[in-house]
């Protein structure tokens, strides 16, 4: 007898292609309910024109992921900065009022005292200027790998080798003058970091701000001349009077650096705030934008459930059928 089976290959065939589709949408409907999007087939059905809009409001909404870890980097960047401008401020304190006074009274005990407060001085304003933040270095401009100011021993050795020779004030200042102006051993000595800036922050397009501050700004200079004069005036083997005008100096630098100080923290403040503002216009954007997309690309969780459960209730009975015909004679017969 002659038994044809041939329908019968068609139909395990054609269940198994369908087992293998309805496999690929279990997949896609288990991957809609845990993400609560559209799957990228359903997309390509649902939205049809709208396809290239979604994915350019998905860009945009990337771009401005991108740009908030900027603002927050900009703004831990800026914390510590202001940390730092703190401890500058802090160290020096009431030192130039407390110069003054001491030699106002001709105070000697006061004024060795002071020189050991401003060599303390120097180690915290060189701690505070060598800070980083995670691995660049934050007050050295572009070269971000080094600390960019020398130990504070180094800064009092080579000022001190500056000065050296000096018998009068008026020698002392044109010494530091010239140590401290451009191209001197400020610059070559004491100062280790880049002549360039960091990349500033952007806010939106064509829109920047700045964060750090490098490290050979005038008011830094400032301090450190002061804070360092200060510690070694007692050191350089001058009359007291020219000693005393040498301290009165180092006084007035003090002073200037904390004023070139208070208006750096200000200008880092204002950026700071400039950054929380776009902060907040572009997490409001971004709402908006996340609303668009959902509405464009969501997937009600209902739906997906329901439609889950049906493709898996149709991929069971197609197993079940196919399973059915792999075991009839035709199989058999041609194994």
């Amino acid at each position: 007898m002659q038994v044809s089976t041939f329908p019968d290959v068609l139909k395990f065939s054609a269940l198994r292609d369908r087992g293998a589709e309805l496999k690929r949408g279990v997949a896609d409907a288990f991957q809609e309910l845990t993400t609560g999007r559209l799957s990228k087939a359903e997309a390509t059905r649902n939205l049809n024109g709208q396809l290239g809009d979604a994915h350019l409001v998905r860009r945009q909404i990337d771009q401005m992921e991108v740009r908030k870890s900027s603002f927050a980097l900009g703004l831990g960047r800026a914390e510590v900065v202001q940390n730092s401008l703190d401890i500058v401020l802090q160290s020096i304190g009431s030192l130039p009022e407390d110069l003054s006074a001491a030699v106002g009274r001709e105070d000697e005990r006061a004024l060795n005292l002071n020189a050991d407060e401003a060599r303390s001085s120097i180690d915290q304003v060189v701690s505070a200027l060598n800070v980083r933040y995670g691995s660049r270095y934050l007050f050295g401009g572009d070269a971000v790998d080094r600390p960019p100011v020398a130990s504070s021993e180094d800064i009092l050795a080579s000022i001190s080798a500056a000065v050296a020779g000096a018998t009068t004030a008026a020698e002392v200042t044109t010494a530091l003058d010239a140590y401290f102006a451009p191209g001197g051993g400020f610059e070559t000595d004491t100062y280790l970091g880049g002549t360039g800036d960091l990349p500033s922050v952007e806010l939106s397009d064509g829109d920047r701000v700045q964060i750090e501050r490098r490290a050979d700004s005038e008011a830094f200079r400032d301090v450190i001349r002061g804070l360092a004069t200060a510690a070694l005036a007692n050191d350089l083997g001058l009359e007291t009077e020219e000693r005393n005008a040498v301290i009165a100096e180092a006084g007035a630098y003090m002073s200037g650096g904390l004023e070139g100080t208070a208006v750096t923290i200000a200008s880092v403040g204002l950026a700071e705030q400039r950054i929380e503002t776009a902060q907040a216009r572009i997490n409001a954007e971004q709402a908006v934008m996340n609303e668009t997309y959902n509405a464009m690309t969501g997937r009600d969780p209902f739906d997906a459930a329901s439609r889950a459960q049906e493709l898996e209730a149709l991929l069971q009975t197609t197993y079940t059928v196919t399973a059915r015909l792999s075991a009839l004679n035709f199989t058999n017969f041609i194994r």
